[in-house]
């Protein structure tokens, strides 16, 4: 059965029951429910109406059965009489106007559909801003963004630096509703932030608190203090036995030296070839200890 078919087919039915509820007001709305009685009147008002007859195995199988075919074009004449056409095809010419407005609503509906799917979309897909600036989280100053690396990270590819920064506001752009990202800064403790964009303001400040083990390092490398006993004490209670020190150069970040935790405290506590004016660019810490240290030793004129 075509579309055309089913739809003029389906329209006849909803006549005969309306025709037939003008003397049996009584009966069911959906004619495929009709059991008994109600399929005995039919019969009989069929036969009243257009000299018409048909069984009770007819019936279930033009109106119970749930295969896709119309009865014979005998049968359609019959029921189109009993609702006042001519014929099948004087009916299907009577309600084409019907079919027509079925199809442009349908094409409406399609097309409104549509259009909201693709407004959706757009608005799903469209590229969301969100920014950043990174301050202290002790004294709630900015921190420069020279001093900042910020890390983009991706559910489907390797992780992006942000270089889209203006007056130490770092923006992403995406088109996803959460973005993560790393912020790392010398001398601050490393996070790594997940935010659901649209959850919150365009803009955030994020907090970064100061890795107070590198300041002490970095403090110690600069102090005339001569209390080597109290420093070397600092130290080792700050520094893991099994720490990884490496020194890199300040060109291309290239190990140049490599200290184990005795040979660091002693470089950094005597006087003699100590290591001074020391910048740590990237730290670890395992049970509240430094694990893995860092450091470029820059020069400059009280080094030895």
């Amino acid at each position: 059965m075509s579309d055309k078919d089913f739809f003029y087919f389906r329209l006849l039915k909803e006549g005969l029951v309306k025709k037939l509820q003008e003397t049996h007001p009584e009966i069911r709305n959906e004619i495929s429910d009709w059991k008994g009685k109600e399929i005995l009147f039919f019969q009989q008002d069929l036969e009243k109406h257009v000299n018409g007859r048909i069984s009770e195995k007819s019936f279930y199988t033009h109106f119970k059965s749930d295969k896709d075919k119309i009865p014979r074009i005998d049968v359609l004449n019959l029921f189109c009489e009993y609702v006042g056409h001519d014929n099948w095809i004087q009916f299907r010419n009577h309600n084409q106007h019907k079919f027509q407005n079925r199809r442009y609503i349908r094409f409406g509906i399609l097309t409104i559909v549509t259009i909201l799917v693709a407004i959706a979309l757009s608005v799903i897909l469209k590229p969301k801003s969100y920014s950043i600036s990174v301050v202290n989280a002790y004294s709630n100053k900015i921190i420069p963004s020279d001093q900042l690396k910020i890390t983009q990270l991706y559910d489907d590819q390797s992780p992006r630096e942000i270089d889209d920064i203006d007056d130490s506001i770092f923006t992403f752009r995406t088109s996803t509703s959460k973005v993560e990202f790393i912020v790392d800064a010398p001398y601050f403790h490393k996070d790594t932030i997940v935010r659901k964009v649209g959850h919150f303001s365009n803009h955030e400040n994020i907090r970064l608190f100061p890795d107070d083990y590198a300041l002490i390092i970095h403090s110690l490398s600069r102090s005339k203090n001569e209390d080597w006993i109290k420093r070397r004490a600092q130290l080792a209670g700050i520094i893991a036995e099994n720490a990884r020190i490496i020194q890199v150069n300040d060109i291309g970040g290239i190990a140049i030296e490599l200290y184990n935790k005795s040979e660091f405290i002693n470089k950094l506590t005597i006087p003699v070839n100590s290591l001074k004016n020391i910048d740590i660019i990237d730290i670890k810490h395992d049970n509240e200890r430094i694990s893995e240290l860092r450091f470029i030793q820059k020069k400059g004129e009280n080094n030895d």
